[in-house]
């Protein structure tokens, strides 16, 4: 192999490295984003603005009609 087509192959396989590690960022920071997601919502339960306890209406009001 010449040292010209060992670089073109070490470049293709970095490439091919960097999408996929790109790609699991990806589900990372989606997965990160969703449980930060369900934590602010557990915590806000407990801690509804005025002191107030769990509240059906309020609860409603953070989905949509398609998901309550």
């Amino acid at each position: 192999m010449t040292e010209r087509t060992e670089h073109t192959a070490m470049a293709t396989r970095t490439a091919t490295e960097l999408t996929a590690l790109q790609q699991q960022v990806a589900v990372l920071v989606d997965r990160a984003e969703i449980a930060g997601l369900i934590d602010r919502y557990l915590l806000s339960l407990d801690a509804l603005p005025g002191g107030a306890g769990f509240d059906d209406d309020w609860a409603r009001s953070l989905f949509t009609e398609s998901a309550a």
